[in-house]
């Protein structure tokens, strides 16, 4: 077990960030073939502001929460290894801070940017992560059980205050 766990430590963020570019490089290809490769393009009738704003508040906040993640769970949770379940400070928001964090900063950077491949990559990156918050149910139900349930019923997946995106099932 220990050679696994070493392995994912190292490798797992690579893992990511081989998935975001690949993911990125896919959505510019297709941006790219319709020649609409500006969110501003797509939502002309809008003022330059209203994508803007959204997309700074987007890239500030999604670090935060992302470093929130790791540094409440430490490295070895962070990966899929929790001696215990963290229902506090940034996990007392939502549940999964690691995901949203990656979320919500490539949706930000892309409304900064006027970069609609990279906005996109952030909505397909939260369908991921939604499959992959449904795997992790299994197993966290499995070593934590009815503490998990009641964690997971009271608290969202990946945005504060919208159950709709809690992947209940």
């Amino acid at each position: 077990m220990e050679g696994k766990k070493l392995f994912k430590r190292w490798f797992a963020p690579v893992g990511v960030s081989i998935g975001i570019t690949v993911h990125l490089f896919i959505w510019s290809r297709v941006v790219k073939r319709y020649e609409i490769d500006k969110i501003s393009a797509v939502f002309s009738f809008m003022p330059r502001k209203f994508i803007v704003i959204p997309g700074l508040i987007l890239s500030i906040i999604g670090p935060i929460v992302f470093l929130s993640g790791i540094i409440r769970l430490g490295r070895d949770a962070a990966i899929g290894y929790p001696d215990k379940l963290e229902s506090d400070g940034i996990f007392n928001l939502i549940r999964n801070p690691m995901y949203a964090g990656v979320i919500y900063t490539l949706l930000g950077a892309g409304l900064l940017f006027d970069r609609l491949a990279l906005a996109l990559t952030g909505i397909n990156w939260f369908g991921w992560s939604f499959l992959q918050d449904k795997r992790e149910k299994r197993e966290l139900t499995l070593k934590f059980g009815e503490a998990y349930e009641s964690y997971r019923e009271k608290t969202p997946g990946f945005f504060p205050g919208f159950r709709c995106f809690s992947s209940a099932d």
